[in-house]
């Protein structure tokens, strides 16, 4: 019984992470347009890396570009920025999500973009 405890509990947690960011702490690409074009406060940190942003599928223009893997070492980069909301782009959602979260526990409005690069060029 014991060896099935630690499994569970994992994956319960994990789930309930997911259920969290993908409700109240993210953002949908078409909302994301919508909030971008009315909304000029709204920030945009993509957290891949410079050789993805030069790749495909490509970058968005007017962002910030801290890749995750340095993110909680470059966060007071971003605390003029406190108090705004800002949107986390990757490629698929994934680790903007782990940086979401970082954001948040370090008091910031973050919202990740669900889908990423992948999603956004699928509504184009």
């Amino acid at each position: 019984m014991q060896k099935l405890f630690i499994p569970l509990v994992s994956i319960f947690l994990f789930i309930r992470a997911c259920i969290q960011n993908s409700s109240e702490n993210s953002i949908t690409i078409p909302a994301l347009k919508e909030k971008f074009f009315s909304d000029s406060s709204i920030i945009i940190l993509d957290v891949r890396t410079s050789e993805e942003l030069n790749g495909t599928p490509g970058k968005l223009d007017e962002v910030i570009n801290i890749p995750v893997q340095g993110l909680e070492r470059r966060l007071p980069e971003l605390e003029k920025y406190k108090g705004r909301e800002i949107a986390l782009n990757c490629t698929t959602g994934r680790r903007s999500a782990n940086a979401t979260d970082n954001l948040i526990q370090n008091g910031f409005d973050g919202k990740n973009i669900l889908g990423g690069m992948v999603e956004h060029k699928s509504t184009e």
